[in-house]
């Protein structure tokens, strides 16, 4: 009996212990935490978590510290984040600043995008440049090409000033038949006899009936180019060469219009690529020191619906885009007067100093300038 009396004594003696033990452990952890707490509040900007590695470390197979070194001085947490592009609302809102006004301009350059419709750049996002132009433009998106609404007439009425009814070269395969070349006088001729220098670059040999009937100082006329290689060719030409007078065809977006339908998905992105020819050649032109030297006419042959353009009784394939920058031009302006695509061959004559023959059908869209070069080019129109 007693013996069992020291055995059950024992034994609580042994959970007295543990518990005494378990007691003090708990006074221990509990201790450390508070000094850890009042640490933290003495200092707390001290990162309890060492800096995770970033996304490119890692890539590259490094790791991040376990135990990072001691700062002389308390560190900074920073934060990370992100800052959204700012969105805008309309792409043209923001004012260009003024180009400066020095007339004459020392060259004059002609871009035709060939079947692009003005609604194709102004009401969609594919041609994000030439949006940015129409800032430091005079622009008028309600221009009319010729009656028939197609390539050879349109570009030699564009080149010309006279209307399809004056040149009556209405066919547009003029150019296939060997040696064959127009009778009609054209800038370039003219440009010629002033002793200037031309350059012609064509995605579309139709030009040819037009170019043969001229000795230019550089010609280049490709089919197989798509439009940024044209706009490539054409910016080395611009860095190594001057001109007076250069005037560059883009033919891919009549060929995807034909192809897929104007204002197709396809299409759309043809413009967008004519658009990055664009901006190709016109920073050519800053990289020379020579935009604010140049005067630019942006325009098209025609526009187009469905899979054709040639019914000039279809508004759509009648309205042309029609944007000029450079010299004295007033920026971001909208042309009020009637704009036909004669008269881009008429406003290249007055921007080169060549008098304009009375009998051009064309005339000066002289809006668009500030004055006193708007009073200088109504002097310059010749009367009727």
């Amino acid at each position: 009996m007693s013996s069992q009396k020291g055995a059950n004594l024992a034994l609580n003696s042994r959970f007295i212990l543990i518990w005494a033990g378990v007691i003090i452990l708990a006074g221990l952890v509990v201790g450390v935490s508070i000094a850890t707490i009042e640490a933290f509040t003495q200092n707390p900007t001290q990162p309890s978590i060492p800096p995770k590695a970033s996304s490119a470390s890692v890539a590259e197979g490094s790791q991040a510290t376990a135990t990072p070194e001691a700062p002389t001085s308390a560190p900074t947490q920073v934060i990370a984040t992100v800052t959204p592009p700012a969105v805008t609302e309309n792409p043209t809102s923001t004012p260009a600043p003024a180009m400066a006004c020095n007339w004459p301009p020392e060259r004059v350059m002609i871009i035709s995008v060939d079947a692009m419709r003005p609604d194709a750049v102004r009401d969609y996002t594919y041609a994000p440049y030439m949006l940015e132009l129409v800032k430091r433009a005079a622009v008028t998106w309600d221009a009319q090409t010729i009656s028939p609404s197609i390539t050879l007439p349109g570009h030699l009425s564009m080149l010309s000033g006279y209307d399809s009814t004056t040149h009556q070269q209405i066919i547009n395969q003029l150019w296939q038949t060997p040696e064959a070349k127009t009778d009609t006088v054209t800038i370039l001729q003219r440009a010629e006899q002033a002793n200037l220098v031309t350059a012609v670059f064509s995605g579309k040999r139709h030009l040819e009936y037009i170019l043969r009937a001229v000795e230019l100082d550089k010609e280049y006329v490709n089919k197989k180019l798509q439009d940024p290689e044209m706009g490539s060719v054409v910016a080395d030409y611009i860095r190594n060469n001057d001109f007076d007078l250069l005037f560059v065809n883009l033919a891919n977006v009549d060929e995807i219009g034909h192809d897929y339908e104007w204002m197709s998905e396809q299409y759309l992105r043809a413009v967008g690529r004519a658009d990055d020819a664009i901006q190709m050649m016109i920073t050519a032109l800053e990289e020379k020191g020579w935009l604010e030297s140049t005067l630019v006419i942006l325009n098209s042959d025609h526009g187009g619906t469905g899979i054709s353009h040639g019914d000039s009784t279809i508004p759509t394939n009648k309205t042309i885009p029609w944007i000029i920058f450079g010299p004295c031009v007033r920026q971001g302006y909208e042309i009020e007067q009637d704009v036909l695509v004669l008269d881009t061959a008429v406003m290249a004559l007055f921007g080169l100093g060549i008098e304009i023959p009375a009998d051009l059908d064309g005339g000066l869209v002289c809006e668009v300038f500030g004055s006193p070069v708007a009073e200088g080019c109504l002097a310059a129109q010749p009367a009727p």
